[in-house]
């Protein structure tokens, strides 16, 4: 696991950028994402750097990696977890090898087989290749999403890297916020498709590489969700396939010159990789969030499995509102685009224990919920799809919705029954699975400033899910539109992104997740819908195949969504006010202070916050936190010395 950054030219580089410290203050601002070792490389044509964290051959896998030809450079972030097979693959085929790195094994799989390489790839990864001979620059992103890539071009130059604030270190870089990441996150939760927080660097979308040569580029995908149906359908093979895949997937996890431990959140997915875990190693440690506020706090259930499987090694921090509102500007800069929730906090604190105990590397659930129709989003659609046939009925199936709510009895459910008869109309839409998410848009516009929605106009949501994935979404049915849209916003670009890579490689921790080996995926998007969501029983195939592992409580109890303390957090902090004062937002002209105002005095009354509420205020006080880090290019947020006056560079001709 590393930090990269980069600048290539298709030309040659000015030499008062290649003499500058430029590449050393770009890779200088990762060192959390790799503090054991930095280095840089200068090139007439290129400049690359490195921050690894060392977790698989710490001296043969130093970057920048260079080709005995010195004509090929590579640097790297994440893992390829089948390298050995590869290796093996490679040595038939005459290649020799130096050291036991996986990154040797990655420079060597661009030179037998060139872009194809990512075919035979299982990883989460981004990486670099210069390849002065082809001269050529190639960026690569892995299937799903686990490792950011963020790039901007100017004519016939390229700079890339791990972070955005990598980026805008080059004063020549305009640091204008993107507004159009406030609109995509007030319609999906998440900024999609390539669009960041700052208007002229681009997301690398997953499953895609980019080819810069010749003054030219292109991206192409070489990976995607496709669904061909499953040609299984004897419920006993499935589920031993199910087992089979989620214990491979784990073990080649399990590769790492340090120890493996993991997240456990007490839930079903962590609980499975406990069980998977402890099957391997009875000595591994767990890590698990507890909260003083009990309607977040899942201690109980971490307990129950603890006992069930005898794990003596779980080490626990409680999390308190005060908590949340001291590192919630910390973490913004760390996540670099507005957040809707204060999630992402909690598992700050949660990676920053597992550092202290000297850990580099954590199992994590994150993808379950994804490949195994796991939220109550599917059971929306399913139920919104049954009002839109016979909108004068009443069903019970809404009793399965939301079940973990306070609110939930028969006056709730009969407001959310007249509630979803609303969102059950226009089944033809692309995005009817996300039409509540969206519709949501509406209310938060009333706490926009006057210029800030003429702005939104230009911009639609539904021109925006067509042009980046409507030819994928005809195809499918309402549930699966719901699930690959999952895949390609809330995944990918919070779960992942937010509460996944920024918050575990702030404290330098790698994340490793076997549901969402590309295998695993694959062959759950293809399962039949009532294998994964079966009369309103989520996750069902993953209930069936590991319920004699696992207490029947963990099988039987409804989902409940990780979530943390949310406005009540953020509203209380001193240090956040200035963020949240009439001044602070007049000045930034996105929101209107008055009705910012009243949703405070309103918060403020109320002991149970809406969603809608919770969501409007964390979201300005982040917009508000990182516009001012935007404007001064981030470094409010950075400790700035230095040391980067002494990062090791290799000189290439």
């Amino acid at each position: 696991m590393c930090g990269i950054a980069g600048i290539y030219s298709t030309s040659e580089l000015p030499n008062s950028l290649i003499n500058s410290k430029t590449i050393e203050r770009m890779i200088h601002l990762q060192r959390n994402r790799g503090p054991d070792k930095i280095r840089v490389l200068k090139h007439k044509k290129t400049l690359l750097g490195s921050a690894r964290l060392e977790i698989i051959d710490s001296h043969g896998g130093q970057q920048p990696f260079i080709n005995e030809n010195k004509d090929i450079f590579l640097i790297f972030n994440g893992e390829i977890f089948n390298y050995l097979e590869l290796k093996e693959l490679l040595s038939k085929k005459n290649h020799q090898f130096k050291t036991k790195s996986d990154t040797e094994v990655l420079l060597k799989m661009y030179i037998e087989y060139g872009f194809e390489m990512l075919q035979h790839l299982n990883g989460q990864f981004a990486f670099a290749i210069v390849d002065l001979k082809n001269e050529l620059i190639f960026l690569a992103r892995d299937r799903i999403g686990i490792r950011p890539l963020f790039f901007h071009i100017d004519k016939d130059i390229i700079y890339f890297a791990s972070t955005i604030k990598s980026i805008l270190t080059n004063k020549k870089i305009n640091n204008e916020f993107n507004s159009l990441s406030l609109f995509q996150t007030a319609n999906l939760w998440t900024n999609f498709s390539d669009t960041t927080s700052i208007t002229n660097v681009n997301n690398l979308e997953p499953g895609n590489y980019l080819v810069f040569q010749k003054k030219n580029h292109y991206i192409k995908k070489y990976w995607d969700l496709e669904y061909r149906p499953s040609s299984t359908i004897n419920f006993s093979n499935i589920k031993e396939d199910v087992y089979n895949l989620l214990n491979e997937s784990t073990d080649i996890r399990l590769r790492s010159d340090f120890k493996v431990s993991s997240y456990f959140s007490g839930g079903l997915d962590s609980s499975i990789l406990m069980y998977l875990l402890n099957k391997k190693n009875k000595n591994a440690d767990y890590y698990s969030l507890s909260f003083d506020d009990s309607f977040y706090d899942e201690s109980s259930y971490q307990l129950e499995v603890c006992k069930h499987l005898n794990i003596q090694n779980l080490n626990q921090i409680k999390i308190n509102n005060n908590m949340i509102g001291d590192m919630f500007e910390n973490v913004v800069g760390h996540v670099e685009q507005p957040l809707f929730r204060t999630a992402p906090v909690p598992l700050y604190y949660l990676s920053k224990k597992v550092n202290n105990n000297n850990c580099k590397v954590v199992l994590t659930g994150e993808g379950a919920d994804e490949i195994s129709l796991g939220y109550d989003l599917f059971k929306e659609i399913k139920f919104r799809e049954l009002l839109y046939h016979n909108p004068r009925s009443t069903y019970n199936e809404i009793n399965f919705i939301n079940r973990f709510l306070e609110q939930s009895n028969d006056k709730y459910q009969k407001f959310m029954l007249d509630f979803y008869k609303k969102f059950s109309t226009d089944i033809s839409s692309l995005y009817f699975s996300h039409q509540i998410k969206i519709n949501s848009y509406e209310y938060f516009k009333k706490f926009l400033s006057n210029d800030i929605i003429i702005e939104f106009e230009k911009y639609d949501i539904g021109k925006q899910i067509s042009d980046s994935f409507g030819n994928n979404l005809k195809l499918l049915d309402k549930i699966q539109q719901g699930q690959f849209l999952e895949f390609k916003t809330l995944l990918s670009n919070y779960l992942l992104s937010s509460q996944g890579d920024r918050m575990s490689m702030a404290n330098s921790v790698e994340g490793r997740y076997p549901f969402l080996d590309h295998r695993v995926v694959e062959y759950f998007y293809n399962l039949p819908e009532e294998f994964k969501l079966n009369n309103y029983n989520e996750k069902y195939i993953l209930k069936e195949t590991f319920k004699k592992f696992l207490p029947e409580k963990i099988i039987k109890r409804h989902k409940h969504p990780y979530r943390a303390p949310e406005a009540n957090s953020l509203i209380d902090s001193k240090k956040l006010a200035k963020f949240i004062d009439k001044t602070g937002i007049d000045n930034s002209n996105i929101f209107d202070s008055k009705m910012i105002g009243k949703l405070i005095n309103k918060i403020n009354k109320t002991k149970n916050n809406s969603f809608i509420d919770n969501f409007i205020l964390v979201t300005t006080i982040s917009t508000q936190i990182l516009i001012q880090q935007i404007n001064n290019r981030f470094k409010d947020y950075l400790i700035y010395d230095n040391s980067f006056q002494e990062i090791e560079c290799i000189y290439v001709s």
